[in-house]
């Protein structure tokens, strides 16, 4: 399992590894505890990564979570990581998310989070937004607002996007450009994306264009023109 994760901590595809850990994972899963569970799927899902057998591996690993309920419970962190990762490919297990946002479960969190000195509760808000705008299932509870506010929210929990802007020089590239198509900082505003909290986007308002900004869009549209955000063509 540290080798996967190894590997998908630093986004490096290595499809043998891969293969070999899928086929462990269906041959050894009585071995897996609740973070071996975790950390496989979590690794699958973020390399992009989906076996010839990949429905049975998600299934063998959703059965052994069932099995796991107490070390769960004991360690939430790995339950919620787990359902996330399946919230990343479009799966919403209900009887798994039912038990995540009770109220017995929430309890074990609260422990878990004075116990560790964490903070679960952005991955849980974006589990509970994911699940109210993908899932087909609609669950008859979601997040208990009452544990979701009932304390602030660290700064590093929520971003900054003044730092983002810093360090991400595409996004705000892409900003300029289209702040300078648009009309100016009042039709355009970046900001983080709800429920994620730490993604951040460009919104813009609905404008008139011009003529002029009609051909500019136009031209940035244009494949043949290469032409770049900061106005120099581009090979």
């Amino acid at each position: 399992m540290q080798f996967v994760l190894t590997f998908a901590t630093l986004h490096i595809f290595h499809k043998d590894l891969m293969d070999v850990a899928s086929r462990e994972v269906l041959q050894k899963i009585e071995q897996c505890r609740s973070k071996d569970v975790a950390k496989f799927i979590w690794s699958f899902v973020t390399l992009n990564y989906e076996p010839t057998d990949w429905k049975l591996v998600v299934d063998v690993l959703q059965a052994r979570v069932e099995e796991l309920q107490e070390e769960m419970a004991t360690f939430p962190i790995y339950f919620i990581s787990f359902l996330l990762s399946l919230a990343y490919i479009n799966i919403y297990p209900s009887d798994l998310l039912k038990t995540v946002f009770s109220d017995g479960f929430l309890q074990r969190i609260k422990e878990y989070e004075e116990r560790e000195g964490v903070d679960l509760r952005s991955n849980l808000y974006t589990l509970d937004a994911a699940v109210s705008l993908e899932s087909p299932v609609k669950l008859e509870q979601g997040l208990n607002l009452e544990y979701l506010t009932s304390k602030p929210f660290p700064h590093q929990m929520l971003g900054d996007i003044r730092e983002e802007l810093k360090q991400r020089s595409e996004l705000r590239e892409v900003a300029d450009c289209i702040k300078s198509i648009v009309g100016g900082n009042e039709y355009c505003r970046v900001h983080f994306i709800l429920p994620y909290m730490r993604t951040a986007g460009v919104r813009g308002k609905e404008v008139r264009f011009t003529g002029l900004q009609t051909r500019a869009i136009s031209q940035y549209n244009d494949p043949t023109s290469m032409v770049g955000c900061n106005g120099q063509r581009t090979i």
